[in-house]
């Protein structure tokens, strides 16, 4: 059999990493946790969504979350926005991904005052939240999780990679779910809108 040209081969060896690198790139950036299979939306309880996640079938108690403030001041903690819609994005500056959804998920926090959107930095150093945040004009808080102690309390929902979302009902439960960056503005304003017309 006559040897291919040195640059075919190389093409050959090279494609498909590419396309895993690619896949990689678009699923999110792992943090090393494992998982159950939380991250399929087609057979994990979603029941609406963007691709990938939406709202889930079965809402579980979300845990109680306190963190340092990413700008200072006073801790955050889940429970004081309790009786609102709560978006929680997990997110780390290292993340390609994660700079991916930022523009929409600013966007949406713009368009629903009503809802309060929390990111929460993931294995990251302050100095580079705050870059992050100035890079895409973040205007609601964060919290800094630098050694995975907020994220291992969503245990009960396997978060295996960021970006993750969750968003939370106003009486406290985690009622969808996103693994992966958030990429349907509509589809998530839907969601959105959904459980803002549920009672406290």
């Amino acid at each position: 059999m006559p040897r291919q040209p040195r640059s075919r081969r190389a093409a050959l060896v090279f494609a498909p990493l590419a396309a895993l690198a690619l896949a990689g790139s678009l699923a999110g950036c792992s943090t090393g946790t494992t998982s159950s299979g939380n991250g399929n939306p087609n057979g994990d309880g979603f029941i609406a969504g963007s691709g990938s996640g939406g709202l889930l079938k079965t809402r579980v108690e979300a845990p109680a979350v306190t963190g340092a403030s990413l700008t200072g001041g006073p801790a955050i903690s889940l429970q004081q926005y309790a009786g609102k819609v709560l978006v929680v994005n997990f997110y780390g500056s290292w993340c390609s991904p994660c700079r991916a959804e930022s523009p929409l998920l600013e966007a949406a926090a713009t368009a629903n005052p009503q809802v309060q959107f929390l990111g929460v930095l993931m294995q990251d150093s302050t100095a580079n939240g705050l870059a992050f945040r100035r890079t895409f004009g973040i205007t609601y808080p964060s919290i800094v999780d630098p050694d995975g102690t907020v994220i291992a309390k969503f245990r009960e929902v396997n978060p295996d990679a960021v970006p993750d979302t969750f968003v939370i009902d106003k009486t406290g439960k985690i009622a969808a779910k996103y693994v992966g960056p958030v990429t349907n503005a509509a589809a998530f304003a839907k969601v959105l809108a959904t459980l803002e017309a549920e009672p406290a």
